[in-house]
């Protein structure tokens, strides 16, 4: 890394006529340990050429960024959003969020992608799960998380400023309000954060039983019956739901059907284990495979962290498929979460979350710079970890990711069933028509050699 103190002033000249200036071969440590009294810090992870004389990252006083910004956005107007060319550190930052190793989930990449899936789905507006797209899961708060995660910046945050971030960039840039509050998300994240040894925030930490329970899918591929007691302790007339569990598959699905509506009115008490148990029955129709989120849509409205924890619990079964899913689509999502970047390097968005505040005044935006994809703009919420948003936001009567009427979900629901129905009948007429077919050329053979019977006999 080569880095040079310099001024305001000269940084202006520098962006200016972007000519290389005289600097000196640095580290991360000559970073933090500079005692010199310059305004700025500039630094490029290469020795910088006349063709590469823009800096990567610049580095301001404590407590300066805001400011800078400002600065920046008056004098630098050539370079906008300015974030998107540079990204801005103070020096604290640089210890915080320094970034010396390849992304890495581990034994956790699975249990990331059932949280992102179920997110994801939860915000569908159509019951055709196939409407999944990478792009509908980069906008998620588990992807968010799950990219901070691989890249080592939660250390002993927790849930709590990574929410907030992404919480603000929506709020900036007026995206409609989503039918999963952020609050059903910290209880699931903090279990995964547990898994991977981070310490959340108290208010945050799951329920002991819970997190025992989901200590025993991930260590040992399902919950250890001493375990499955205490839960099975508020519903004792059901104890037997595991052996029922293990049936065909259809019998699994009439059995949840039957146990979700049991354990509904438990919603009231605690709908967090209410949730997680439903979740962790759905798991067990196809263990290790999140292949039924359409079967658990229609229960959302009820328990709005259902898909979260289906999608954790099939997760975190050692043999899950999560990756195969939807022809491959979770291994894209994995490509995108474990993307290598050095906080050094140049940003990829359109947008840091710091200059998007200084951007918006009195809830106004004053945005006239085009994003790198249409209808969307990508903003970094921490180094090397961005959300995606719609851009422009959909309008008052539009929804995003999505709401709908009680008579739009019995259309939809309708409209599902139809096309169930004529599948089925299109698949009897199939089998239908090749038996047909079969008699008949059958009958065709007995024909043949009857004839050639009779002629003999001739």
């Amino acid at each position: 890394m080569w880095t040079k103190n310099t001024s305001r002033g000269e940084l202006l000249d520098l962006l200016q006529a972007e000519r290389p200036l005289s600097m000196r071969n640095s580290s991360q440590y000559d970073l933090l340990n500079s005692d010199s009294h310059s305004d700025l810090q500039i630094a490029w992870k290469e020795k910088p050429s006349q063709e590469s004389a823009l800096p990567r990252a610049i580095i301001v006083p404590h407590n300066k960024k805001r400011d800078f910004l400002a600065w920046a956005l008056t004098y630098l107007t050539n370079f906008r959003p300015f974030t998107a060319y540079f990204r801005i550190f103070t020096k604290e930052d640089v210890e915080k969020y320094t970034i010396e190793q390849e992304p890495s989930l581990g034994k956790l990449e699975s249990v990331c992608l059932g949280i992102i899936l179920g997110e994801a789905a939860t915000y569908l507006d159509t019951h055709d799960i196939r409407q999944l797209s990478p792009s509908g899961c980069s906008r998620t708060f588990s992807f968010a998380m799950s990219r901070a995660l691989a890249l080592g910046l939660l250390k002993n945050e927790g849930n709590a400023d990574m929410a907030n971030a992404w919480q603000m960039a929506r709020h900036l840039t007026n995206q409609p309000k989503l039918n999963l509050n952020v609050e059903y998300l910290l209880i699931p994240w903090s279990v995964i954060l547990l898994l991977a040894d981070i310490v959340g925030i108290e208010k945050d930490h799951p329920p002991q039983n819970i997190l025992d329970a989901c200590r025993d899918l991930f260590n040992k591929g399902d919950i250890e019956d001493s375990n499955w007691m205490t839960f099975v302790s508020t519903f004792p007339e059901h104890k037997d739901v595991l052996t029922l569990m293990r049936g065909t598959r259809e019998e699994r699905v009439v059995t949840f059907e039957k146990m979700f509506n049991m354990l509904l009115p438990m919603k009231n008490k605690d709908e967090t284990t209410c949730a997680f148990l439903c979740g962790y029955l759905a798991s067990l129709i196809a263990p290790g495979a999140i292949d039924h989120l359409n079967l658990l849509r229609p229960y959302v409205r009820e328990l709005p962290s259902i898909l979260l924890w289906y999608g954790l619990c099939t997760g975190l079964r050692n043999h899950s498929s999560m990756k195969n899913y939807s022809l491959g689509l979770g291994r894209r999502i994995l490509r995108d979460l474990l993307q290598y970047e050095f906080f050094i390097d140049r940003p990829r968005c359109d947008i840091s979350l710091a200059e998007l505040e200084l951007l918006v005044v009195d809830n106004k935006m004053t945005l006239d710079f085009r994003t790198g994809r249409s209808g969307q703009m990508e903003i970094e919420i921490a180094p090397c970890v961005t959300t995606t948003v719609k851009w422009p936001p959909p309008s008052d009567h539009q929804q995003e990711l999505h709401m709908r009427s009680e008579i739009e979900y019995e259309i939809a629901d309708l409209e599902a069933d139809v096309t169930l129905a004529l599948a089925k009948m299109e698949n009897v007429r199939r089998r239908l028509s090749h038996l047909t077919q079969i008699r008949a050329s059958k009958s065709t053979d007995i024909e043949q050699k009857y004839r050639k019977g009779k002629k003999k006999g001739r």
